[in-house]
């Protein structure tokens, strides 16, 4: 599991015991939707700081920056 929050990070989570994976701090401002790719292999996160980030969902790794939006992103999603 995938989580954004009002502090800024991005967390994953194992389901089974609910250890924390991965604690990342690369948003300005809160988090407001994390989805995952159809294949898993990614997630994209939007933040009120006006960007959306492409994330390796297996190891937290950054993947991309997308171009700043005018205002808050409120949420982002994978076409099919």
């Amino acid at each position: 599991i995938y989580s954004g929050s009002k502090d800024k990070t991005l967390r994953s989570w194992h389901i089974q015991n609910e250890n924390e994976i991965h604690n990342i701090h690369s948003h300005k401002d809160n988090i407001k939707c994390v989805s995952f790719s159809n294949n898993k292999e990614m997630i994209c996160s939007s933040s009120s700081d006006k960007l959306i980030k492409l994330w390796n969902s297996r190891d937290g790794h950054e993947i991309h920056t997308f171009f700043e939006h005018r205002d808050f992103v409120l949420s982002a999603c994978f076409s099919k």
